[in-house]
């Protein structure tokens, strides 16, 4: 862990601060909501062949277009069949 972390800042460390600088960094929500459909999708699929994982729930990114938002935001997989906007 030592060496990997300058080794990691030396190679990236640039094109980091470029995009730390940018204020925009495009369209948030979407790419949370992308993450949840993929999340979603792997636990529907997981719960055709394991019927107690329909009983869970998912703690999914919000997505809402604050850029800075930690919430998640508890789902169900029944919630995961009508695929509402998961935001606070």
């Amino acid at each position: 862990m030592g060496e990997t972390q300058p080794a990691v800042e030396d190679a990236l460390g640039a094109q980091l601060e470029v995009w730390l600088a940018r204020g925009d960094r495009d369209d948030v929500s979407s790419r949370r909501r992308a993450e949840n459909d993929r999340r979603l999708d792997q636990w529907r699929r997981y719960a055709e062949r394991e019927p107690r994982a329909r009983d869970g729930v998912l703690d999914a990114a919000c997505e809402c277009d604050r850029a800075a938002c930690l919430e998640t935001v508890p789902a169900r997989l029944e919630d995961a069949e009508r695929r509402p906007l998961l935001a606070h």
